[in-house]
């Protein structure tokens, strides 16, 4: 896996994505499941959705390098934007903070430049 080269990032809005950033780090708190350089994390994640059958255990959780490439999201495909994704991981996920809608649309810039 890790021999594989990620898609490059697609077009973003580079200060919104600075802003992203910090929030990826600091109050969203995604650096705490995506930990690793590759932005992946140690362990399986059942948080997000319901794994069923085989996954049922959890999931690895993925890198986020080139998202913006790669929808849709989660593994049951029920998002088809980042947007959508950011607003899925708000209602799913108990804590995570509710972010205004700026603050989304600067994780998704963040998001993008992955």
């Amino acid at each position: 896996m890790r021999s594989i080269t990620s898609p490059a990032p697609s077009a973003f809005d580079e200060a919104k994505a600075e802003l992203g950033f910090e929030l990826f780090h600091g109050e969203a708190g995604c650096s705490g499941c995506h930990s690793t350089a590759d932005l992946t994390g140690p362990g399986t994640l059942t948080a997000i959705t319901s794994p069923q059958g085989d996954l049922s255990g959890g999931m690895h959780v993925p890198s986020l390098r080139g998202i913006s490439q790669t929808a849709p999201y989660f593994n049951n495909g029920s998002t088809a934007t980042l947007e959508d994704a950011i607003q899925t991981l708000m209602t799913n996920l108990g804590h995570v903070p509710l972010l205004t809608v700026t603050q989304q649309e600067n994780l998704v810039e963040n998001l993008k430049s992955l």
